[in-house]
């Protein structure tokens, strides 16, 4: 994936920082804080691939959340999605943007864990999709063996 720089903050900057335990931020909000500005109105390019779509609309999905706390919080793609020959779980799990923390998974999506272990692999938080007015974090992995 190419980096699009802001010209006064570089990546590197911000790896530094992420680094340290400063940010837990992705890059392009890190960035909008910095600026001051809302990270919708930020000059900077966002990342798009060329790629197929799958229309969310299509998905059938079945709450997997804490149902003591918020069953639908984590939900899961009945019946997953196939790449190639590849067939993959799809779950979806719910976020909020924390002014601390930034972007966390919801209490109840039993994903505070997973979705941070993501987040420090990619170093960044994620693009979301909204499903019936929420927003969520997609995670596609592989059926197990």
């Amino acid at each position: 994936m190419p980096w699009i720089e802001h010209p006064d903050h570089p990546h590197a900057e911000w790896q530094k920082v992420l680094e340290a335990g400063g940010t837990r931020l992705g890059y392009r909000l890190w960035v909008a804080k910095l600026l001051q500005v809302d990270e919708e109105a930020l000059d900077l390019p966002r990342y798009e691939p060329d790629c197929p779509w799958i229309r969310a609309e299509e998905i059938t999905w079945e709450k997997t959340g804490n149902p003591e706390i918020d069953e639908g919080a984590r939900l899961k793609a009945v019946g997953g999605i196939q790449i190639g020959p590849l067939p993959m779980h799809l779950e979806a799990i719910a976020v909020i943007d924390d002014p601390k923390e930034g972007q966390v998974a919801a209490p109840g999506s039993f994903s505070e864990d997973d979705l941070e272990a993501l987040q420090g692999m990619a170093s960044s938080s994620f693009r979301t999709i909204e499903i019936d007015g929420r927003d969520y974090v997609l995670v596609a992995t592989p059926y197990g063996r």
